[in-house]
């Protein structure tokens, strides 16, 4: 028996306090305790395989983006290195011509015309 808000009255308050009665009420009981607790397993079993689910599919994306990070850092690093490779066969040849032109400067140029004075900052000099 219930009252007018849904709730079971107080053991004591109980019309009714038949022995014969409470198993048949301890057994109905038990089984809406039952079908509450299937109902939670069932839900806790859809959220699980659904957080499951969410967490394989991250870490998929997880590690293609990972993937794609390492193909650009290696296509990085190889244009480092074409990029140093040709800069240091460049600085070579700078350096070379450098010389040379150094050698040159100290024997006179080829026109017999002194080379051009210039400051301290190495800007040529106002004549």
């Amino acid at each position: 028996m219930t009252t007018k808000t849904g709730r079971r009255p107080a053991r004591a308050a109980r019309e009714n306090d038949d022995p014969t009665e409470r198993p048949a009420e301890t057994a109905g009981s038990n089984a809406r305790v039952e079908e509450t607790l299937v109902d939670l397993a069932e839900d806790l079993g859809k959220l699980l395989g659904t957080a499951q689910h969410r967490m394989s599919t991250w870490l998929g994306e997880r590690q293609q983006i990972a993937t794609q990070l390492v193909q650009i850092r290696d296509t990085a690093n190889a244009y480092l290195r074409d990029l140093t490779a040709g800069g240091a066969t460049l600085a070579d040849a700078v350096g070379t011509r450098a010389a040379r032109g150094a050698a040159a400067e100290d024997k006179g140029s080829a026109t017999g015309e002194p080379p051009p004075k210039t400051t301290a900052r190495g800007r040529r000099a106002k004549p």
